[in-house]
């Protein structure tokens, strides 16, 4: 957690600096016979409320604040954060104006009103699209924009796929409708891990969920396994009250392995962006084969050769299996944190 919260204000650095500059010369070009002022005022008020908006995105409505706006809908989380933007646009104008020394009856002057409408309804475009991303899938719509994926090409990435245990039985012992809420609440409490570790959730498949991470940033202080052990962590935090809710603790199996892989749009009415090849098929193999070596989850030996250089684990070597119609072998290895039994 402390990772992200680095990050997160790292990117609110990053934002307040490349959009301040932006601001002073928007200020500058929108003012008759514009001098030093007009940069500075421009500047500063930008700076302000890229700040604000910044700590109200990381740190409220992707931060503490996911799981109270989690119980709204679509169209009315767009509209929460568009009220909550343009309030965060007016607090930090005025606190600009409050920097600069500039009179604030000047704020209220002029063309308010409209200036107030047009900052609402740019507020209400930009939260709908990040909504939308919400919903497809983090940066993907970026890259359908872009046309990264429009043409196929090769990747090398790492995936994790987990699956809960016994999730037919326990699907036998709650109502459909407890067991949907157990499950979203299972993946909603793995999601935290996933972006600690830089990761990105390619996809959810029954019960089961899919994340996916660029070689190097997979290998980078070992995220990839990290990702596993923090998801581990995470459920063991909250044991008691699944326990409490439900009457059991969601346990999960998982395998982590990586390679080359074709990445590309895929689809005609209801598109995506796919990743095949055979390294998907052998990290599910890898999943299903934990069961039979005992554990709760292996990581393949191309994985372990990436990251063992980048974090302290008690690698467990479990030999070798054959996937369900394959001929080549994969070497597999069970791991655990130095200092646990």
């Amino acid at each position: 957690m402390r990772k992200r919260v680095w990050q997160d204000w790292r990117r609110i650095g990053q934002w307040i600096v490349g959009l301040s500059g932006l601001g002073a010369l928007f200020s500058y070009a929108t003012v008759d016979n514009p001098g030093w002022d007009e940069l500075v005022n421009g500047g500063v008020d930008t700076a302000l409320v890229v700040g604000l908006a910044g700590v109200y995105t990381f740190f409220v409505a992707n931060g503490s604040g996911r799981a109270f706006f989690r119980r709204f809908t679509f169209s009315t989380t767009v509209v929460w954060h568009a009220c909550a933007y343009l309030l965060l646009f007016m607090v930090g104008r005025m606190m600009g104006y409050g920097v600069t020394g500039r009179p604030l009856h000047e704020f209220f002057e002029g063309n308010f009103l409209a200036s107030v409408l047009f900052a609402f309804v740019i507020c209400l475009v930009i939260n709908f699209l990040l909504q939308v991303n919400r919903l497809v899938g983090h940066n993907v719509l970026v890259h359908f924009v872009t046309g990264t994926y429009h043409t196929p090409h090769e990747e090398e990435r790492i995936f994790l796929f987990l699956d809960l245990v016994n999730s037919t039985a326990i699907a036998e012992q709650l109502e459909n409708k407890q067991f949907h809420i157990l499950l979203n609440q299972f993946f909603y409490d793995l999601t935290e891990a996933v972006l600690e570790t830089e990761g990105t959730i390619y996809k959810y498949v029954g019960d089961e969920i899919i994340v996916s991470w660029p070689w190097a940033v997979g290998k980078r202080e070992g995220n990839c396994v990290r990702c596993v052990l923090l998801m581990m962590a995470r459920l063991a935090e909250r044991a008691g009250w699944y326990e409490e809710k439900f009457g059991l603790v969601p346990q999960f199996r998982a395998g982590v392995h990586g390679g080359t892989v074709i990445a590309g749009e895929i689809g005609d009415v209801k598109q995506e962006i796919a990743y095949l090849g055979d390294v998907l098929n052998t990290t599910a193999r890898i999943m299903g084969y934990c069961k039979e070596a005992g554990v709760s989850w292996l990581v393949s030996e191309e994985v372990r050769a990436l990251v063992a250089g980048e974090v302290e684990m008690v690698w467990e070597d479990k030999g070798v299996f054959r996937p369900r119609g394959k001929v080549q072998e994969v070497g597999v290895w069970a791991l655990r944190a130095k200092g646990e039994g």
